[in-house]
């Protein structure tokens, strides 16, 4: 069995490497249409940044010199601000494939070290999404009293794949400073369905400004994308997206879209799907080769949606929340 749990360890790039190699999971690792080894090299680059920031802990078990697993995690000040109390997320756990019996015994030591950081910092509130076939950490995690909230989904447009459009596709622009106010009121009730709503711990005013809280940031944050649909010079359709070049490492360049507003009047009448549509084409013109998408499974509509106009499921994620009081 591992002989010790270690807080705050940052591995060696030789530790790293046979967690990495066994690693198969989330929106790259289970997309069969990206070589394995190229999403692994991708995991390694994201995991290498993550162990870069200051505000990072890790907690690692280790046997002698050997890593036989690793937890990412950190204390949000972002989130911590905006609820009142202290916020911490779990950004991945590696386990090393041995088996459910020996995966679940690290996983177990892991997440009880994470438990006893976030105690000793204060942490109120800590969450994960991770990959619906880590059963060993999901296992853990659950043991140790987080809690399922949803189910979640991240889903692709693969844009090589693209026919052609059907008629003439609108213009789109980048966000204005005024359209911020229109975002704002376009937000309202918008994400009834997603996590925040659904646990029963925070209140109903905290989950919604929190995404209006994620508009104004999207403004002032200069690696977003803010596009606009409109008819008759009015806004009906707004997506926040990040353009991401991963082709040292994934071969590709990707759009990732992290919020998608439609007027309360447009919704039903066929301009999501142009909306999307549109996206598509405008990307693809730019020389991007995948859109991602993702969304929780409680919104049923847009799941079927998405399928509709051309979206394909990579990875399914569950979110779990644990309350420390």
């Amino acid at each position: 069995m591992p002989n010790d749990v270690i807080l705050g360890l940052r591995p060696t790039p030789e530790q790293l490497t046979p967690l990495l190699a066994v690693y198969r999971y989330g929106r790259y690792g289970e997309n069969h249409r990206l070589p394995p080894e190229r999403s692994r090299a991708h995991e390694r680059r994201l995991l290498e940044q993550a162990l870069a920031r200051p505000e990072t802990v890790t907690v690692a078990v280790v046997t002698g010199e050997t890593l036989e697993g690793l937890l990412v995690g950190r204390y949000s000040a972002w989130d911590s601000e905006h609820f009142g109390y202290g916020v911490a997320v779990i950004d991945g756990i590696y386990l090393p494939e041995d088996g459910y019996d020996r995966d679940r015994a690290v996983a177990d030591r892991l997440v009880v070290g994470f438990e006893g950081w976030c105690r000793e910092q204060g942490v109120r509130f800590a969450s994960i999404r991770l990959s619906s076939l880590q059963l060993p950490a999901i296992h853990a995690l659950e043991q140790a009293g987080f809690r399922y909230i949803e189910s979640y989904i991240y889903n692709v447009v693969d844009l090589d794949r693209l026919g052609e459009p059907d008629g003439p596709l609108p213009p789109l622009r980048l966000a204005r400073p005024e359209d911020e106010a229109v975002m704002m009121a376009y937000a309202s009730g918008a994400f009834a369905t997603q996590r925040f709503h659904a646990d029963p711990r925070i209140p109903f005013d905290k989950a919604e400004t929190l995404y209006r809280k994620w508009i104004a940031s999207a403004f002032a944050d200069p690696r977003c994308q803010i596009v606009v649909m409109e008819e008759n010079e009015h806004p009906v359709a707004f997506v926040i997206c990040r353009p991401e070049d991963h082709r040292d490492t994934l071969g590709l360049r990707m759009v990732v879209i992290t919020m998608v507003l439609l007027g309360p009047e447009n919704r039903g009448r066929g301009v999501g799907g142009l909306f999307y549509q549109t996206l598509f084409h405008h990307f693809r013109r730019e020389g991007f080769d995948l859109i991602e998408s993702g969304l929780t499974l409680r919104n049923r509509a847009s799941l079927n949606w998405h399928n509709k106009i051309g979206f394909r499921v990579v990875s399914t994620q569950v979110t779990l929340h644990r309350w420390f009081d």
